[in-house]
């Protein structure tokens, strides 16, 4: 007799390994937005339960997952260069330029743990650094720096949402496109940081 192999569920596997490593995790929007499904608010101060999100990524309903930053996920924040993928390029090297610049401080080794940690790139082309906050709580969304007018850099914080990889690209973005991880990022590798050191990281992104 032959036994069929269980379905496997890329999105709800993904969305385990998220969990697992202390993130709170939520279905995007079945509408094909970037904004979380339903009741996400209650899950600011106390994430989802995996039996809940289970069921809910079962229903196949949802074509993406995201993240609450701030306390519900361990006060974790995450550092955005906005796309395209070219723009984040140049603007990342400006960032590697000014981290070298104060290497003396430990910037250039901090912003290395970082880029080497839980990095992903957007559907856009953005760069999204997940970073958790050690001795201290998530700041709220920040608004790092703006070129003529655009923000290029911001964060997400306490009260924020984030769309995570593997998540297929959201309405607006190209077709084809999707969250994926980048140096060989994954949630488990989320970098613990102190107050001090997110503060120097605020700093090196503010660059304009």
């Amino acid at each position: 007799m032959s036994m069929t192999a269980p379905e496997i569920n890329p999105l709800l596997n993904a969305a385990k390994a998220w969990f697992d490593a202390g993130f709170a995790v939520v279905p995007s929007h079945e509408d094909g937005g970037k904004r979380p499904y339903g009741r996400w608010k209650e899950f600011q101060s106390q994430r989802m339960g995996w039996d809940e999100l289970e069921s809910l990524l079962a229903t196949d309903r949802f074509t993406g997952i995201g993240v609450l930053t701030g306390r519900a996920s361990g006060d974790v924040e995450m550092l955005e260069i906005e796309g395209p993928p070219d723009l984040a390029v140049k603007r990342l090297a400006k960032v590697i330029a000014q981290a070298n610049d104060f290497a003396a401080i430990g910037m250039r080794e901090l912003l290395m743990r970082v880029t080497m940690g839980c990095v992903e790139q957007s559907a856009g082309g953005g760069l999204h650094l997940f970073i958790r906050v050690s001795d201290g709580a998530a700041l709220a969304n920040t608004k790092l720096a703006t070129v003529e007018g655009k923000v290029v850099a911001e964060t997400r914080g306490e009260g924020g949402f984030v769309v995570v990889a593997p998540t297929p690209g959201r309405n607006g973005h190209p077709e084809g496109a999707s969250y994926i991880f980048v140096n060989g990022g994954s949630p488990a590798k989320v970098v613990d940081i102190t107050v001090e050191e997110r503060d120097l990281l605020h700093m090196l992104f503010s660059i304009s």
